[in-house]
């Protein structure tokens, strides 16, 4: 379950589907749009880290191989090692960072040079491009 839950998180931030406000980041255009994504995306990954090391020490609390099963915590009632499911968020909030270090390199590459359409990055849908995308889909589905 953690790994369903958690591992989305990357797919989405690749695929550009997160929950964002897109009404100021709509109105911007070239450079100034590329310098806000990148200060978001730097501030994400920011929070990432922090997240990821807290994520680790929870996991690292759990991990000791001088006990049986290389676990200190277990299900109460058939001994059963927790830290198996507790690696699943550090591994991967590492993808998620490696997702935003990709970004920032893109939107950073961006920046500099002017780019129209940068690499590597989520662009965001105007409101007319996302409804027909979504009832593309829903032709398809019939």
């Amino acid at each position: 379950m953690p790994v369903i839950a958690i591992m989305g998180v990357s797919y989405v931030a690749r695929d550009g589907t997160h929950i964002r406000m897109d009404m100021l980041v709509n109105a911007l255009k070239g450079r100034v749009l590329w310098f806000f994504e990148l200060i978001s995306v730097l501030l994400m990954l920011l929070l990432i880290v922090g997240l990821t090391y807290g994520a680790w020490e929870h996991f690292d609390r759990s991990f000791d191989c001088v006990r049986p099963w290389c676990s200190r915590d277990s299900s109460i009632d058939i001994s059963l090692p927790i830290w198996p499911s507790k690696l699943v968020v550090p591994f991967a909030f590492g993808v998620l960072m490696l997702r935003l270090l990709l970004q920032a390199w893109g939107y950073g590459r961006a920046l500099v040079l002017g780019l129209e359409n940068p690499v590597a990055v989520p662009l965001s849908l105007t409101i007319e491009e996302q409804a027909m995308a979504e009832a593309k889909l829903l032709e398809g589905a019939d």
